[in-house]
């Protein structure tokens, strides 16, 4: 198995970017929110919906083809919660369901490792700066 793809944005950063070696076809989804969480959730899901949205929104790294992963990993997080109170595995997270959580978490970037890897997205400038344009 060969290298995992480096992301653009990182070959930029590095200054090692050849445009010959990018697919210009490639897609650029545009970040979206995820503050509300969808129908048919249950109260446990919603509520914990809410909550990591608050913590991935600001890192702007949801676009909307993100939002199924992303509630599979609500409802995974839920069932790991669930199974850790029922006391059916133990602390050390030996279940399935809780080592498919952390895993489904750190593709959001709400894991401790998984935090440096994630690409943000700039915010885009709300007005275009007629000086900034000039100047460059």
């Amino acid at each position: 198995m060969g290298q995992p793809r480096v992301p653009e944005a990182v070959k930029r950063a590095r200054g090692t970017f050849k445009p010959s070696r990018t697919f210009p076809n490639a897609p650029h989804p545009e970040v979206v929110s995820f503050a509300e969480p969808p129908p048919g959730m249950t109260k446990a899901e919603r509520e914990t919906w809410v909550r990591l949205a608050a913590q991935v929104d600001p890192l702007r790294v949801t676009t909307a083809a993100d939002r199924e992963a992303f509630g599979l990993t609500v409802a995974t997080l839920v069932q790991a919660r669930r199974a850790l109170r029922s006391r059916k595995v133990s602390q050390a997270g030996k279940n399935s369901t809780v080592r498919t959580a952390f895993f489904a978490l750190s593709h959001f970037g709400l894991s401790p490792a998984s935090r440096t890897k994630v690409q943000a997205v700039a915010a885009a400038p709300d007005k275009a700066d007629p000086l900034a344009e000039f100047l460059s």
